[in-house]
């Protein structure tokens, strides 16, 4: 039976040999999609999950509310907060401050070793979470001078010498440098890990390092803390505690606390975080919604050709029927044969995702898991596709063809219902929706990243280089820019904790007068920041070397500042200039001047309050305005003079324009990941539309043969056979635009600075698919109508 059923399958198959290898190629691209988008998917929803402690493992988040404002999230804490849990709440059973990613120098002796990226963690840190420690101590950070090397780290810095009890010095630079003894070695973080290190030192070392600071304060944040829940405890239980442990440190009508489970930190930071830089939720569903969308359209493709051929199997079925099968036999062959097709489909799937893996990794921007033959997921996820396409493709024309009368059939008098030429109708449109609105949703994606680029900043990012040095600069901020001020072409130079348009350095402050301290950003730049970056004055005057109160002086705690008009505006500030806050434990401030307000950030971000401070512990990022024109000239001195500052060091300098548009990469890559997989969406509908016309042509050739010989001409049986299809496309354009604005208007929310979404889109697309829909129907149409109309009616 199971032989005769395929037997019948495959001779079916075979005698409609260009249906099949159209519903075949449009299950197969829309097969091979959905791997690649599962796959993405999948890991992006088990972010982190390598921890084993990982739903027990939550962040504290801080708000802040103040009469008449928002509320203001933020997972930076005071350093007091996490032993404070720890010590208080028996919910707590351990806690981690955390401060990673400060771009620290390693020595031994008087050799440079590298340049890594430290972070200061609490010995609880590698208890909570599931790095493996290879070698050294298990309990590696308990003592104050120790380091941790990650297992690439240890091989870069020592090779096959073994590492752990070296001692090595770490800091800013030479002159800052601590000696540290290595512990122990831990196994690389994983690329689906939030935590990325090369290296841990104890977290009590922050203030030994910086020269400042105070570890018990319940005033200063700048840290975000980790807690472990005891067993059996729920993230709920704990937070119900937090109310009365936390009123006794901070007042609750201001500062109230709570968790955010650890796993959901990775889709879900932009929530709690100004600098969430990780996957995205709304991402995720977009994808999930495009896989269903692109399965949904190529099963439709199938389902519409095979109900199209209903009648030419109509005998078929009629003569079956008579010498005793079943509706059962029935369902289950047309069934069977759909499942053939997917079999044959999932084949082809195969070959193109393995071919088209390295682009798509390319577009993911990252090495994506896609093991088809592990066993796995993913080989999971392949064979329910299998199912699932059979399932959909086959149930419904299995139903409409075992259900035909064999007595109508027979004598002839079979027609196709009504019924059939309304689900193919309704099918059609759902295909030119779909396709009508992706291809709005990339014209207004492309449309927004283009703004994104152009847009004014409110400073000059053309003709900016930053240097990323690697090395100790024995000089110091003020002859570090003179020294780079001589470079020719170079018009002004500046040292800076980071350049506009990225600055990710925060501090709390409190106005003097007031007792209210708030999460602001911090900018520590020279007075060569002004020129540098093309900033605009807007009142009193600018960080200047002429007034040596205007640097951070440590002995007595002074510094002058400049404040954005953001800040001024936040502040309630009538006379700015004059007027002092304390930042950092009690350093005072006073405001000299203000300038016009830039973007710190982003465009997904509003312009915010930013104060800047000449603060030469905390700048160490050269920057120069240079005359553009040679600029393969211009990099040639550059890198001579910086050869001549630090002789070993690797010379690394970027354009600040391209180092912004790198900001939005990762939203680049996403957009083009989903505008790639719709574009696949809107191939297979027309893939579909071709089969349909294909067949519709096919059918009508009498009919066309019968009005040539009354004398209708190409171009009237053109018009014959576009008019139906054109107004279903036209009726999709009525569903489409509607769902593409409330689609887009979504996305764009993620922006605080958007394009505005342009009407034109609407129609073009709409345009587009009319064209799209005439150009395959009137090739098929066209091949049909010069025919010769004796052999098509030779029969008759």
């Amino acid at each position: 039976m199971l032989q005769n059923y395929l037997t019948i399958a495959l001779r079916n198959l075979l005698r409609q040999k260009g249906i099949t290898l159209l519903n075949i190629i449009g299950l197969a691209v829309g097969m091979a999609a959905c791997l690649f988008i599962t796959a993405y998917v999948r890991e992006e929803l088990t972010w982190d999950q390598f921890n084993e402690k990982g739903d027990r493992l939550g962040r504290v988040i801080m708000t802040m509310t103040y009469p008449g404002k928002s509320p203001q999230l933020t997972p930076y804490t005071m350093p007091a907060v996490g032993p404070a849990m720890k010590e208080g709440l028996p919910e707590i059973v351990r806690a981690a401050r955390t401060s990673i990613g400060f771009p620290y120098k390693v020595f031994r002796e008087s050799d440079f070793l590298g340049f890594e990226m430290a972070g200061y963690v609490d010995p609880d840190f590698l208890e909570m979470y599931t790095f493996p420690i290879l070698e050294g101590s298990q309990t590696p950070l308990d003592r104050p001078d120790a380091i941790v090397l990650t297992k690439s780290t240890a091989n870069t810095l020592f090779g096959d010498e073994p590492a752990v009890g070296q001692t090595i010095d770490v800091g800013r630079d030479r002159a800052n440098a601590n000696p540290k003894v290595v512990t122990a070695i831990v196994e690389d973080p994983p690329t689906t890990s939030t935590h990325q290190f090369t290296a841990l030192v104890p977290f009590t070392n922050y203030t030994e390092d910086f020269g400042w600071g105070n570890l018990e304060s319940w005033d200063w944040f700048n840290f975000p803390t980790y807690v472990e829940l005891a067993e059996g405890v729920s993230f709920a239980e704990a937070e119900a505690k937090f109310p009365e442990f936390f009123a006794q440190h901070k007042d609750p009508e201001t500062t109230t606390f709570s968790l955010q489970p650890y796993l959901s930190i990775h889709l879900y930071d932009a929530l709690y975080s100004s600098f969430a830089s990780g996957g995205d939720i709304r991402v995720v569903y977009a994808l999930i919604a495009l896989a269903l969308l692109i399965l949904i359209v190529a099963c439709v493709n199938f389902i519409n050709m095979a109900t199209a051929q209903s009648a030419r199997r109509a005998r078929e079925v009629g003569m079956r029927k008579v010498i005793g099968a079943r509706k059962s036999d029935l369902v289950i062959q047309y069934i069977g044969e759909a499942f053939l097709v997917a079999l044959i489909s999932a084949l082809l799937a195969i070959l193109l995702v393995e071919l088209l893996k390295p682009t798509f990794m390319e577009l993911a921007g990252r090495t994506v898991q896609i093991d088809l033959f592990g066993g796995g997921f993913i080989t999971l996820a392949l064979l329910l596709l299998i199912g699932l396409v059979g399932l959909l493709s086959g149930f419904y024309p299995a139903l409409v063809m075992s259900g035909f009368q064999p007595a109508a059939v027979l004598k002839g008098s079979f027609r196709r219902g009504r019924k059939g030429n309304a689900l193919r109708r309704v099918l059609v449109v759902f295909q030119f929706t779909v396709s009508i609105a992706l291809i709005v949703g990339a014209l207004l994606i492309h449309r927004q990243m283009e703004y994104v680029r152009s847009k004014d900043l409110g400073f000059k990012k053309e003709g900016v280089a930053i240097i990323y040095p690697d090395t100790p600069i024995d000089l110091n901020e003020a002859d570090l820019a003179t020294r780079l001020e001589s470079v020719p072409g170079v018009t002004a130079a500046s040292i800076t904790s980071g350049a506009p348009g990225d600055l990710r350095g925060q501090m709390g402050l409190r106005l003097d007068g007031t007792e209210e301290t708030r999460l602001e950003n911090f900018w520590w730049a020279d007075p060569g920041a002004y020129e540098t970056f093309g900033l605009e004055l807007v009142e009193g005057r600018f960080l200047s070397l002429d007034y040596p109160s205007d640097v951070l002086n440590l002995e007595d705690s002074t510094v002058a500042a400049v404040l954005n008009e953001s800040a001024v505006r936040k502040f309630g500030l009538e006379e700015p200039v004059g007027s002092t806050f304390r930042y950092s434990g009690g350093i005072v401030a006073t405001v000299v001047g203000v300038v016009k307000d830039f973007h710190l950030h982003s465009l997904h971000r509003p312009i915010t309050p930013l104060v800047i401070i000449n603060d030469t512990r905390n700048a160490w990022l050269p920057a120069v305005r240079f005359r553009t024109g040679d600029l393969r000239g211009f990099m040639h001195n550059l890198e001579g003079e910086w050869s001549q500052l630090a002789p070993e060091s690797v010379f690394e300098a970027h354009f600040l324009d391209d180092l912004l548009t790198r900001q939005y990469e990762e939203e680049m890559r996403q957009s083009t990941l989903v505008s790639v997989m719709s574009t696949l969406a809107v191939l297979i509908a027309m893939i579909g539309l071709v089969g349909l016309t294909f067949h519709a042509t096919e059918q009508r050739t009498r009919e066309i043969g019968v009005r040539k010989v009354l004398g209708a001409s190409v171009s009237q049986i053109l018009t014959l056979l576009n008019r139906e299809f054109v107004l279903l496309v036209l009726v999709a354009n009525l569903f489409a635009w509607p769902l593409a604005w409330w689609v887009i208007n979504r996305w764009l929310d993620n922006f605080s600075y958007r394009a505005p979404i342009a009407w034109w889109s609407f129609p073009l697309a709409g345009v587009a698919a009319v064209l799209f829909a005439s150009l395959i129907i009137s090739m098929q149409t066209f091949r049909a109508a010069n025919r010769n109309p004796a052999e098509v009616l030779r029969d008759e």
